[in-house]
């Protein structure tokens, strides 16, 4: 009997190391393992939150002015009519009047495979002036040196007519966030 109870006492002993302590330190093991990790992702969320405040200490920091011209400049939209509108003053000041307006997608730049990540969009814009040549030179000047970012990337000229005017045909690419 003495050599009976210690034989019975080590194998429940070893089931239940084999059946509870060893699938309870395994999953004890696992939770330290997420727990690492969820401290390291809470350690992170915290330099994020500092970054962001950060930023955004120096966003406030900027005049209100200033931000509204570099919102000018590359807006975060698709702004047809103000885009229009801000070509439309420029060339009044030369008396001369948009026409035949035409807007379109900017062409897929060649070589790019897979979605188009780039931060930017771009469209196209085409338009025609009648003007003396003097004047549609200022207007290209005043568009070069307006806030908007604007590529032209095609002008057209037909002859004078009897009014002395020459017709131009200008397409330019503007771009906006995404």
């Amino acid at each position: 009997m003495r050599l009976i109870t210690p034989i019975i006492l080590i194998l429940a002993a070893t089931a239940l190391y084999i059946w509870y302590i060893n699938p309870t330190y395994a999953d004890v093991r696992t939770l330290r393992t997420e727990e690492a990790q969820y401290d390291a992702a809470l350690t992170r969320s915290q330099e994020l939150i500092a970054v962001r405040d950060a930023l955004l200490t120096t966003y406030n920091a900027f005049p209100t002015r200033e931000l509204e011209r570099l919102q000018r400049m590359l807006p975060d939209h698709v702004d047809n009519v103000r885009l229009i509108l801000d070509i439309d003053n420029i060339a009044a000041q030369y008396g001369m009047a948009l026409q035949n307006i035409s807007i379109g997608e900017a062409a897929s730049r060649g070589g790019d495979i897979g979605a188009d990540t780039s931060p930017t969009g771009a469209i196209t814009l085409s338009f025609t002036v009648r003007a003396p040549y003097d004047s549609f030179q200022n207007f290209l000047m005043d568009l070069e040196d307006s806030l908007r970012i604007v590529d032209v990337t095609e002008l057209s000229f037909a002859t004078a007519d009897e009014t002395g005017l020459t017709g131009y045909t200008v397409t330019l690419r503007t771009y906006w966030l995404k």
